[in-house]
């Protein structure tokens, strides 16, 4: 365990994608109406350029969402890509806990990073997840399809001492 906690690697690693059939069926109707766009709509060079990118780019981004979730010896790093990561590092993190449904309503779905006063939420579809709680009364809640791994990750991330100190808390 020393080695790994040394070397950097991470104690969890969760990938989450959105599903193949979305993306291939958003790609093939964004590839469809396109089609019939130029078909039958004259346009310019330029605009048929234009649209050919904003194609290219929109078929990229669909292509390179997921979140990625790892617990690192220095904490927390989540990552919805393409936009860049943030790491919570450990001493920051003050507890968790297994969470089964989106907190503000089991209905939403999709895909979004979600701020309010105190608390982010990652979402990643309908998944169930984990709550954790932050320095200073914020929070975090974060899709997992693996919320329990997750959570032992976080244990053996944090030491000894603080959890104890945490479990007083709770």
């Amino acid at each position: 365990m020393q080695a790994d906690a040394q070397a950097g690697e991470p104690l969890f690693l969760e990938i989450q994608r959105p599903s193949e059939a979305v993306v291939r069926i958003v790609s093939l109707l964004m590839m469809a109406i396109f089609i019939l766009a130029f078909a039958l709509v004259p346009v310019s060079p330029w605009l048929t350029l234009g649209l050919g990118l904003m194609a290219l780019v929109f078929w990229w981004w669909i292509r390179a969402t997921c979140l990625l979730t790892e617990v690192r010896p220095e904490g927390l790093w989540i990552r919805m890509a393409p936009f860049p990561g943030k790491l919570y590092p450990k001493e920051q993190i003050e507890g968790w806990r297994v969470h089964m449904s989106y907190p503000w309503g089991i209905a939403r779905k999709g895909w979004a990073i979600k701020k309010a006063p105190g608390v982010t939420v990652y979402l990643a579809g309908s998944a169930a997840g984990i709550v954790v709680g932050l320095k200073g009364q914020k929070g975090l809640w974060l899709s997992s399809r693996q919320a329990d791994q997750l959570a032992k990750a976080l244990s053996k991330a944090i030491p000894k001492g603080r959890k104890q100190a945490r479990e007083a808390i709770l």
